[in-house]
């Protein structure tokens, strides 16, 4: 009898130490959600107000903020500030001696690949090249081309009565 009595008191004892850390366990997780998620809430407030901060912290923090989509970010500037860069002060954003020596490998000594006078000066010359009467006589020229070499290979295939998958004509 006192062995029985003795095996229920153990037994009780074990379900009241399992529920026990059980509860324990329940509290900790809880606490640590509550946790986890005030630093979330912290980090998404920081990374709101952080949209005017420097470059370097600003666009940590929204990255984070943003992480799942990181890659779907675009960084805009007002109109005057692309101006400023590409065209006001153009002369003072070089590409530098690292990006030139790349670039003339691979471009050679042409207008992608200088700085300076000898940007301008291939600029001005190129500028002549893509105007809007050059484009559109040379555009105009290659359809009519193209629409020519169509309109014969439509006109054969008419005339011999066969049928032509229209998606992969060349």
């Amino acid at each position: 009898m006192a062995s029985q009595l003795f095996s229920l008191v153990a037994s009780t004892m074990i379900c009241l130490v399992s529920a026990f850390a059980i509860a324990l366990l329940v509290i900790t997780l809880y606490i640590l959600g509550v946790v986890l998620s005030f630093a979330v809430f912290c980090i998404r407030e920081f990374a709101n107000r952080a949209q005017d901060r420097p470059p370097l912290i600003g666009t940590v923090f929204r990255q984070l903020k943003n992480f799942d989509r990181i890659f779907d970010e675009h960084v805009n500037r007002p109109c005057r500030v692309i101006e400023h860069v590409l065209k006001t002060n153009f002369s003072n954003y070089s590409k530098g001696a690292f990006n030139t020596e790349i670039a003339n490998n691979l471009f050679g000594n042409g207008i992608f690949a200088t700085d300076g006078e000898k940007w301008r000066h291939q600029r001005k010359l190129a500028s002549h090249e893509f105007s809007t009467k050059v484009l559109r006589d040379f555009s105009s020229t290659v359809f009519r081309m193209n629409a020519a070499k169509l309109s014969e290979k439509i006109s054969s295939a008419a005339a011999s009565r066969i049928t032509i998958n229209m998606q992969v004509l060349p």
